[in-house]
């Protein structure tokens, strides 16, 4: 049978654990966070790719960045599907995505409003610990506390190689098929721009 003592370090070890874990998913979770709600992004990608843009839509770059705050306040807001209004060669269009589109958008949200969740959670967990911690074995934890990081760092740094060889191994749409065919549970997300 287990013993206080057994639990207590079973608890402790667990506890790391979870910190270890959380670390890697924090840090990558509010970071898509912020890339999500960058504004620079949107004009960074008209900016430097405008020529690709323009061969599916004709829009001026105003516009575009208008369809990004409209994309970003979407998947902030409580909107249950999204309707982008814009300007293509002077005709106001009230939504320019299809069905398909606008259901695939719907998607996008629930995944990101996932990836929010997750970093509110990872980030509230590591919090807690951190001031239990501190809480429990005052200066002491201190030690613990850095060889979780330590061991929290050589995770995430796991994680980045493991991505970046995946990625180099089988190429970047293999790594962008992988994603979606994990994140997507139906095939809305298999656009065709021509349409």
């Amino acid at each position: 049978m287990f013993t206080d003592n057994k639990i207590t370090q079973i608890g402790k070890v667990l506890a790391a654990a979870l910190f270890v874990l959380f670390v890697p998913l924090f840090l990558i979770a509010v970071n898509v966070r912020w890339v999500i709600n960058a504004p620079a992004l949107y004009s960074y990608a008209f900016d430097n790719y405008e020529r690709q843009i323009r061969r599916y839509l004709d829009v001026d770059r105003d516009e575009y960045i208008s369809g990004g705050r409209q994309i970003r306040d979407y998947f902030n807001n409580g909107e249950e599907f999204l309707s982008m209004d814009i300007t293509i060669r002077g005709t106001r269009y009230p939504n320019i995505f299809n069905e398909t589109e606008v259901i695939h958008m719907f998607d996008v949200k629930r995944l990101v409003r996932g990836v929010y969740r997750l970093s509110e959670i990872a980030g509230a967990y590591l919090l807690g610990f951190v001031l239990v911690g501190f809480y429990i074995w005052r200066r002491e934890f201190l030690a613990r506390l850095g060889r979780t990081v330590l061991l929290s760092g050589a995770a995430t740094l796991g994680l980045g190689l493991l991505v970046g060889i995946g990625s180099l191994a089988g190429g970047f749409d293999r790594m962008f098929l992988l994603f979606h065919e994990i994140s997507f549970t139906n095939d809305f997300w298999q656009l065709n721009p021509s349409r």
